[in-house]
């Protein structure tokens, strides 16, 4: 297994919006936040560790799954987390 040196499109704290490559995975709908960068493994994209305001978990994202979130709804910046 090697390590690629792809450079990762976004960065923490980006706010993306998320489609899962796979069409039976369930996933909320809605934008997610950039939690933590991943190497690409193997030649492959870059991937990345997102979490979604409605979700206690945080889930792993390819890049080509991922793209630039508009704005921030206030429903999400107002929770408490």
């Amino acid at each position: 297994m090697t390590v690629g040196k792809m450079p990762h499109t976004f960065k923490v704290g980006d706010i993306v919006l998320y489609r899962p490559t796979d069409r039976m995975r369930s996933a909320a709908r809605g934008t997610y936040t950039i939690t933590a960068l991943m190497p690409a493994l193997d030649g492959q994209q870059p991937e990345y560790r997102i979490k979604h305001f409605n979700e206690d978990f945080e889930r792993v994202a390819l890049e080509i799954e991922l793209s630039p979130g508009m704005h921030t709804p206030a429903s999400e910046t107002s929770r408490p987390r």
